[in-house]
């Protein structure tokens, strides 16, 4: 054991393991490394950022058809599960992207979109869990026409003209 050093000259000596220094060293760097990048709007716009989360949403989708196709539910909850985070990634992604953005009409396409991904996220996540659980809080044919329309006009033709004006201007 390494002796640490008096907090106080009322108080007896700490002892720390070496090894619980070293984890709690690696803690406040990750701790961080998190808050500068989930504050860091330059950051979370980067196109490797982007790249990443897009390519989880696309890799998600072979892992939840394997997961219907063969009777491997744990392959199904790893591509709904991928797919989820990667798409709550691009709502983080955009609101960030928004931040920086100059105009306002921009910002709010863009805020939109971020928020439509994350309420068709939510929603789906409701409708996972009630299947699991063996409830209908919500059927599939109002889930899919919900989420369509949150995917389809508020995240990718309030995203796609955000971002159109984002180049342009």
């Amino acid at each position: 054991m390494v002796v640490g050093r008096w907090s106080r000259p009322s108080t007896r000596t700490s002892y720390y393991r070496p090894s619980f220094r070293a984890r709690e060293r690696v803690r406040r760097g990750l701790s961080r490394q998190l808050t500068a990048f989930f504050t860091s709007a330059p950051i979370l716009a980067s196109s490797a950022v982007h790249r990443l989360v897009t390519l989880g949403a696309i890799a998600g989708l072979p892992r939840l058809a394997v997961g219907k196709a063969l009777p491997l539910p744990a392959a199904r909850i790893f591509g709904v599960g991928t797919i989820a985070l990667s798409f709550v990634g691009l709502s983080v992604t955009s609101s960030a992207v928004a931040r920086a953005a100059r105009s306002a009409v921009t910002r709010h396409l863009l805020l939109v979109s971020a928020a439509s991904v994350a309420a068709a996220v939510g929603l789906a996540g409701v409708y996972g869990v009630g299947e699991l659980a063996g409830r209908d809080w919500i059927d599939v044919g109002r889930m899919v026409a919900t989420q369509g329309l949150l995917m389809s006009l508020g995240f990718t033709l309030c995203g796609l003209v955000g971002h159109l004006r984002l180049r342009r201007g």
